[in-house]
C-alpha cells in the first residue's frame, strides 16, 4: 500500500489536482450501497481524491475516484473493479510508458522506461472498443489506448504525444515495451487516434547523407538519392553554437532530424537519421510539408 500510495501522490503533485465532494449516492463508507475496501479508505484519508460513483466501461462495473486538475480542467481518475456486488481492494494497474519530450528543445534524447502500475486514467473515453486515456500538458497533449482483455487488465496498445512542431509521436507496445515508433500528423481537427495519418517522405535533393544519431558529429557516408522514400519513427531537434567558446551566451541555432525507415530495394530495412533540409514529407490532409522551416540552415 506504501507504494501505491506514494505513487498516485507523485501523479497529483506533477498535475496539480485538487479534491471535491463526493457524489451524492456515495460517502466514506460506502458507494451505490457496496462498502468501500479498506485501502480505497486510506487513499481518500489522503485528502487528494473523491469518490465519483460508480460507472459502466465496456460493460464492466468500476469505482472512480477522481480528482480535476486545476489549470486545464480535465479529470483523472483510478479505477476500481467492482465484481459480485463488491469493491475489489487494489486499483486496476496497467503498463505506464514514459518518455517525455520535454527536453526536445533543447536537443536532449530523454530517458525512456516503463513499469507496471496503478493506472491514472484522464478525461476516459471509448474508441473502437478500447480505452482512451488523454492528458494535456504545458505546450503539449498525450493519449494512451487500452485494451481491457477477459482478465480485467488494461493492455497499453499505443501513445501518441504532441509536444510542439505539427508533428504526433507515436508508439506500439507489446508486453509494456515499445514495438515500433512512427510519426503522424499533428492537424488539430485529428479528434482520435484512428483518424491520425503517418507521415511519409522523399528525398527532394540530389544526396541526403545518413546519420547514425540526430548529431551533426554522427553523420556517415551512406546516403538516399532524389526520390527515395521512406517511413518516420521520430525526430530530433539539435542546438549548436555558431562561435566558440561554445557557452550560455553563444548564439546559438537548430538542426532539425528525422528517424526513418528506408526500405532497400532487396527488402532489407534500413533505420537511420536525417537531416530536414534535404526532404518533403506528405501526409493525410497535410499535404506536402515543407521542412526546411524546422531549422536555422
Amino acid at each position: 500500500m506504501k507504494v501505491i500510495k506514494f505513487y498516485l501522490l507523485a501523479l497529483l503533485f506533477l498535475a496539480g489536482f485538487v479534491s471535491a465532494s463526493y457524489a451524492d449516492t456515495c460517502n466514506y463508507s460506502e458507494c451505490e450501497g457496496i462498502a468501500l475496501p479498506d485501502n480505497v479508505k486510506k487513499i481518500l484519508d489522503e485528502g487528494y481524491w473523491e469518490v465519483d460513483g460508480i460507472e459502466n466501461l465496456l460493460n464492466k462495473k468500476y469505482l472512480f475516484l477522481s480528482a480535476e486538475n486545476v489549470n486545464d480542467a480535465y479529470k483523472c481518475s483510478i479505477l476500481f473493479r467492482v465484481n459480485n456486488n463488491k469493491i475489489e481492494s487494489q486499483p486496476v494497474s496497467g503498463w505506464h510508458f514514459f518518455n517525455y519530450k520535454s527536453d526536445v528543445n533543447s536537443g536532449i534524447e530523454p530517458p525512456t522506461f516503463a513499469k507496471y502500475d496503478p493506472l491514472m486514467l484522464c478525461d476516459i473515453s471509448v474508441v473502437n472498443g478500447n480505452v482512451v486515456s488523454s492528458s494535456r500538458y504545458q505546450g503539449g497533449w498525450e493519449e494512451k489506448v487500452y485494451h481491457i482483455d477477459q482478465e480485467n487488465n488494461f493492455i497499453l496498445l499505443l501513445s501518441d504525444a504532441c509536444f510542439g512542431f505539427g508533428f504526433v509521436q507515436r508508439m506500439y507496445f507489446n508486453n509494456g515495451k515499445v514495438d515500433r515508433k512512427l510519426v503522424y500528423d499533428g492537424e488539430a481537427f485529428h479528434f482520435d487516434y484512428l483518424s491520425r495519418q503517418p507521415l511519409t517522405g522523399k528525398v527532394k535533393t540530389q544526396k541526403a547523407f545518413l546519420y547514425k544519431k540526430p548529431d551533426e558529429k554522427q553523420k556517415t557516408k551512406a546516403y538516399l538519392i532524389k526520390g527515395d522514400t521512406f517511413t518516420l519513427r521520430d525526430y530530433s531537434l539539435e542546438w549548436y553554437c555558431t562561435n566558440l567558446p561554445c557557452d550560455y551566451n553563444s548564439k546559438k541555432k537548430s538542426r532539425f532530424y528525422f528517424q526513418i525507415d528506408y526500405q532497400k530495394p532487396s527488402g532489407e530495412h534500413l533505420i537511420a537519421w536525417i537531416r530536414s533540409e534535404g526532404i518533403r514529407l506528405y501526409g493525410g490532409d497535410l499535404g506536402e510539408i515543407d521542412t526546411e522551416r524546422y531549422s536555422d540552415n
